[in-house]
């Protein structure tokens, strides 16, 4: 049996010929030209506003370049990517079938930031496993690998989303969209937020969810969450002044959950 197991919840945008390199560079906040080539990389596309649009693990093959992002992202980001690819030598293709692996394969790469497990793209033994799929994600969400979802696509800077950390952001590469700003908060201000994950005694917050402090200040929003029997876990953008163990409240719709965050 395959050691690799679908994940149904990403999808692969694959960049193709002699300028998807230089295409890539110029895009993303991770530098393309120094990656390893046996791993994924962290990386992010982000708006002129330096706020990101979507995050992603990115492959460098050769005259190739492999990006991993969320399923639900796949069929807009390839639209909006060819649009800035008029003029280049540079093919933009897709694939469903993306693997995940632990115990290694000859057409897998690992995780830079968690090299214990690895992925593969277009892997033609490739089981369908729920249970590994949700120790993925819940692998994910330990990593504090900051996932997008509709509601908060466009809404945070890459420093926020804890990316700097996770070596996905560059500030020595060059150009990308968003660039300036991003740079311009490295170097002369200070990020309020940073990526937390935090504990629900009970609910699932989704996406977007506003988190507030014990006296109602905002101090924050859901990025992903995975719901279980008692509890559920997940990942937030928390302002930088909150403490490990800090008490937070979700707002559900007329429900208040209770939790706390786990710097």
């Amino acid at each position: 049996m395959s050691d690799c197991y679908q994940l149904e919840h990403l999808a692969a945008l694959i960049l193709s010929g002699p300028d998807a390199v230089a295409f890539a560079q110029a895009q993303f906040t991770n530098d393309i030209t120094t990656m390893e080539p046996d791993r994924w990389h962290p990386a992010a596309w982000c708006d002129p506003k330096g706020k990101v649009i979507s995050v992603m693990l990115a492959g460098r093959r050769e005259e190739r370049v492999e990006l991993i992002v969320p399923a639900w992202q796949i069929e807009a980001l390839s639209k909006r990517l060819r649009m800035f690819a008029i003029g280049r030598d540079v093919t933009i293709s897709s694939s469903t079938a993306v693997c995940g692996c632990r115990n290694g394969s000859a057409r897998a790469a690992g995780l830079s930031h968690d090299p214990a497990r690895s992925l593969c793209i277009d892997h033609d033994d490739c089981r369908h496993d729920e249970q590994e799929q949700a120790r993925w994600e819940h692998d994910d969400l330990e990593a504090r690998f900051p996932w997008l979802s509709p509601d908060s696509a466009g809404r945070h800077l890459p420093q926020s989303l804890g990316l700097e950390a996770l070596g996905g952001l560059s500030y020595a590469k060059g150009c990308f969209p968003g660039q300036e700003v991003i740079a311009r908060v490295h170097y002369r201000g200070k990020v309020g937020y940073r990526v937390a994950r935090v504990a629900f005694d009970s609910g699932s917050p989704p996406a977007g969810t506003v988190l507030r402090a014990e006296d109602g200040r905002r101090v924050g929003e859901m990025l992903w969450s995975l719901s279980a029997a008692k509890d559920s876990r997940g990942l937030a953008v928390v302002s930088i002044e909150l403490e490990d163990g800090a008490r937070i409240f979700a707002e559900c719709g007329n429900d208040r959950l209770c939790g706390r965050v786990s710097l």
